[in-house]
């Protein structure tokens, strides 16, 4: 069988923005359309939970990419959260590896969003049943109640089996122009320019603080690069991803929670995760219009994350990946993916 040589991803990010949760993932996973389930790798690591604009950079040993989303509305935190439009989301994503450039859009809905109507029932059941007024005023008592409001009112707006659903669509594009012709170096082929679109839906949520999971459904109709006469194909694919804190950096007292600054403006819980992400696909189209010839394919991708603040993750990572192709085989390789980020209130 076919192996690929092992590879190292290195992915740097930068996050600009106030500490505004807007979704259930720790840094690590889908938030909108963030990775290209069809090659059956497990995504790269993304933008923290806490953006406004993002941005990312991945290289490997065929190429460079680089990933930047914005959320326009965050930028005027005067305007009223509304489900679905406040979570609008842009994105533009360019490959070296392939000349391909891809322009996204999503829209969501985000229980796990501070500004949301959820977070505001969240807050007004922890306060009533806290119930500090019992206490008398500046007493020790009374401290110590409302220093526990806020870390209860975090760990319960990030538990939840309400999913975050978010929906969007992605455009491809190659360089236009001419190229030399492989057959006969005398004639020039017009490229093709237009990649084809993709649909994308994905779920998540958290039902404890610890353990995340995440669904992924995606239909594409493109090409597989900008070379003069590629067709287009069909293509469906799927992904489940499911990770927990095994080893948590936090203790689970309150006392000790509402001195961490991250977790109380952010909801970002430290510590070591494992996981793993179950990815597959299949062309529908004839063979000679797949990428590659492959007609359908899965992988298997285990992962151990250390996430020690925003600032710093990383992520180590063993795809696992087959498919079915003009010639069957599979893939094996390791990745290293590493994100950082900062926040500004």
């Amino acid at each position: 069988m076919p192996m690929r040589r092992p590879f190292l991803i290195l992915a740097i990010l930068f996050v600009a923005g106030p500490a505004v949760a807007v979704g259930p993932t720790d840094g690590f996973g889908s938030a909108g359309i963030t990775h290209d389930i069809v090659e059956g790798v497990a995504p790269l690591t993304i933008p923290t939970t806490t953006e406004r604009a993002a941005a990312s950079l991945s290289t490997k040993q065929d190429g460079t990419k680089l990933r930047a989303t914005v959320m326009p509305l965050e930028f005027f935190p005067t305007l009223d959260y509304f489900n679905v439009w406040s979570e609008w989301r842009l994105t533009a994503q360019a490959d070296t590896s392939t000349n391909l450039t891809r322009v996204a859009t999503s829209f969501g809905y985000n229980p796990f969003n501070r500004r949301g109507s959820r977070a505001q029932d969240v807050f007004k059941a922890v306060v009533a049943q806290k119930n500090c007024g019992q206490y008398p005023p500046v007493s020790p008592q009374m401290k110590q109640c409302n220093d526990e409001v806020m870390p209860e009112y975090v760990k319960e707006l990030n538990s939840s089996w309400r999913p975050q659903l978010t929906l969007g669509v992605a455009f491809d594009f190659f360089p236009g122009g001419q190229t030399q012709d492989k057959n006969d170096p005398t004639k020039l082929l017009s490229s093709e320019w237009w990649g084809g679109p993709h649909l994308q839906f994905t779920a998540a949520n958290r039902p404890i603080e610890r353990l995340s999971l995440e669904l992924g459904l995606e239909y594409k109709h493109t090409r597989p690069s900008g070379d003069a006469a590629t067709v287009m194909a069909n293509y469906y694919s799927g992904s489940l991803t499911i990770s927990g804190i095994v080893i948590p950096f936090l203790p689970d007292a309150a006392a000790e929670r509402a001195k961490n600054e991250s977790y109380i403006s952010e909801g970002y819980l430290p510590g070591i995760a494992l996981g793993a992400s179950f990815q597959g696909f299949v062309c529908t189209s004839a063979a000679a219009s797949c990428d590659k010839t492959r007609t359908k394919g899965g992988s298997v991708t285990p992962f151990v994350d250390v996430r020690v603040n925003p600032k710093l993750q990383l992520r180590f990572s063993i795809p696992v990946s087959w498919y079915d192709a003009n010639a069957n085989g599979a893939q094996v390789g390791p990745v290293l993916s590493v994100a950082g980020g900062f926040s500004g209130g």
